[in-house]
């Protein structure tokens, strides 16, 4: 190809991204882009497709500039303004990019107010550190978190992960390796049922409200019951209420102070019952025959929320499994949620060599820099009406030996290095407040789009006003 063609070619490509139907195009792509991330999908402001959308608009816009723009004092308008949108559109991406948003919740102690310094985002982590470390004390070492890749946003039913876990004991592996979406932890017993009616032996996975049900018998696992109740069921009293069972029931016991048992009991009232030790094959008579059972093993499992048993005071929600091993054992335990970590105790996990971890599954934290203690909260409402018209909290901030004293209202937010702290709800509603969660965000990249806005406002009346005097004075003989 000749040098003129090479030359022609090149004019072509540079006019044709300077061009309006170009600038056109892109710009009704970013617009599609943002309406349909602002309709529960923010993720999409931080991802790398509307970077790139951003940066092709600007360099169209830039190439468009600099081939149909003479650059001298008239037209001084039409580069400021241009040069405006550029560093707006800079400003706007790292905001988007680097932008943190989260809460933080201050719980009411009696009559005084606890204190925070770290602050919680939308987003999944599991927290690993040394088992027991409250009662070991300040030298035992904090929890380290690792974020898992499941969104807060769209939570799944479940989602199979591997997620290595930081923080974890010297020898000991710790990975996060199942995730579900809405379970209720429960101790379960995994077993194995060789029925000769049945064809052949069953591996299960027995709940408090997941029985199995065959045709003339049922397996069901009662944990956490006391010697007491266990003594009535094994020995009922003349005035106990009758069972009015329709085929045999397997019952399988543990608790903290018994041993592993189970109990027959026939639809005649009749009972036989036999200690359970854990990997040993024991006979049933059951309806007329023996059944081969084997415990071989109780755990905790995440169980469905409508097979939870009745009554627990722990609601349905996300929770993760989380496997240890270490040299040639291996084990799992199911962690639940909690929306703040620190607030609740955390699940201790039991190693072979006596050693314990501790895990949690909340959310990622970060430090807010300072300490933030609530001396007072005071519920303002409108004169002569329950209205509520200000949620004002008096509170200490305490960086390093500095200490200051603040009042965070509806419209005078906290300033805390980058992150600007806000109310954000009371719970209850009203005077009588025990909970109050603040919003903290950081506004990074502000100046910058302060600047681009700055330039398209000084850009656009001296194009439309200053320009046409210029030219008029320059046609002037």
């Amino acid at each position: 190809m000749s040098p003129l063609r090479n030359d022609s070619l090149l004019r072509r490509l540079i006019r044709s991204a300077g061009s309006v139907w170009t600038g056109t195009v892109l710009l009704g792509a970013v617009a599609v882009y943002v309406g349909v991330a602002s309709v529960g999908r923010e993720w999409m402001y931080a991802h790398w497709s509307l970077a790139a959308l951003c940066g092709l608009t600007c360099a169209s816009l830039l190439v468009a500039t600099v081939t149909r723009v003479r650059f001298d004092l008239a037209r001084a308008g039409a580069w400021a303004s241009h040069l405006g949108l550029i560093v707006l559109a800079a400003g706007s991406l790292w905001y988007a990019r680097r932008h943190v948003s989260g809460d933080c919740m201050i719980l009411r102690q009696g009559e005084d107010w606890g204190a925070v310094d770290r602050f919680h985002l939308p987003r999944f982590a599991v927290y690993v550190g040394p088992g027991h470390a409250a009662e070991q004390g300040a030298g035992a070492g904090e929890p380290r978190q690792t974020e898992l890749p499941v969104d807060t946003r769209s939570i799944p039913d479940r989602a199979a992960i591997d997620v290595p876990l930081a923080g974890g004991p010297e020898g000991v592996k710790c990975r996060a390796v199942a995730f579900r979406g809405s379970a209720v932890i429960a101790d379960v017993a995994r077993v194995r049922l060789a029925d000769p009616a049945g064809g052949g032996s069953r591996h299960l996975t027995l709940g408090p409200q997941s029985p199995l049900v065959a045709a003339d018998y049922m397996v069901l696992y009662h944990p956490s019951i006391s010697p007491q109740r266990l003594e009535r069921i094994l020995h009922p009293s003349p005035g106990d209420p009758d069972l009015r069972l329709e085929r045999d029931a397997v019952l399988v016991f543990t608790g903290s102070a018994v041993e592993p048992t189970v109990v027959v009991i026939r639809p005649d009232g009749s009972r036989w019952h036999a200690a359970l030790p854990v990997g040993r094959d024991v006979e049933l008579p059951v309806a007329g025959r023996k059944l081969a059972f084997c415990v071989l093993g109780f755990a905790t499992e995440a169980l469905p929320a409508e097979h939870a048993p009745h009554g627990m005071a722990q609601p349905a929600g996300p929770a993760v499994r989380v496997e240890l091993s270490a040299a040639d054992w291996k084990g799992d335990v199911w962690v639940p949620f909690f929306t703040y970590s620190g607030l609740m105790p955390p699940t201790c996990a039991a190693l072979p060599d006596g050693r314990a971890v501790d895990l949690a599954f909340s959310r990622r934290s970060l430090p807010l820099g300072a300490e933030l203690k609530v001396r007072s909260a005071e519920f303002v409402t409108y004169p002569g009406s329950a209205k509520a018209m200000d949620y004002r909290c008096a509170a200490d901030v305490t960086a390093g030996a500095k200490r200051r004293r603040v009042v965070i209202s509806l419209n005078n937010p906290l300033r805390i290095g980058p992150y600007q702290l806000f109310q954000n709800s009371w719970q209850p509603d009203g005077p009588n407040v025990s909970r109050i969660i603040l919003g903290v965000a950081s506004r990074p990249g502000l100046p910058v789009i302060w600047t681009g806005c700055a330039l398209i406002c000084l850009g656009l009346p001296y194009a439309f006003y200053v320009k046409p005097l210029i030219l008029r004075r320059r046609k002037r003989p």
